[in-house]
């Protein structure tokens, strides 16, 4: 019995984040969305043990999207307003950090909502959707 304890109770407390799977939940998020929808992670590694893994995402998602990845807000924020291409739905994760930043940045789209992703107590990724 204290084995089974051990081992299911307290041993996933010591994993990262508590064994939450950020990369598993952020790609869930991205499948819920049309599979037109663009997706579009900012920044990598912000959780404990440098997660989530974003060559991972794609990985566990079920559906194909076009996807971009970029190391900051300004690099986002170029791409959107150089190429800018009007209609196409737009998800947006990124760093929890990258919050505020996000809020006061154009990012040439029209936002729909915003919303902070989380699970077991810890902010996963902080979410914008919205279109192009």
């Amino acid at each position: 019995m204290l084995n089974f304890y051990n081992y299911f109770y307290i041993y996933p407390k010591t994993l990262p984040n508590g064994n939450t799977p950020f990369g598993k939940l952020i790609a869930q998020t991205i499948d819920a969305t049309m599979p037109q929808t663009r997706a579009v992670i900012i920044g990598a590694g912000w959780g404990q043990y440098v997660q989530p893994e974003i060559a991972g995402i794609p990985m566990v998602q079920k559906t194909v999207h076009q996807e971009s990845f970029f190391s900051t807000v300004q690099q986002t924020q170029q791409s959107f307003c150089q190429n800018k291409q009007t209609g196409i739905p737009i998800i947006i994760t990124s760093d929890p950090s990258f919050q505020s930043q996000l809020q006061t940045t154009n990012l040439c789209m029209q936002k729909i909502k915003s919303y902070m992703l989380t699970s077991n107590g810890w902010n996963v990724a902080y979410i914008i959707e919205g279109t192009q």
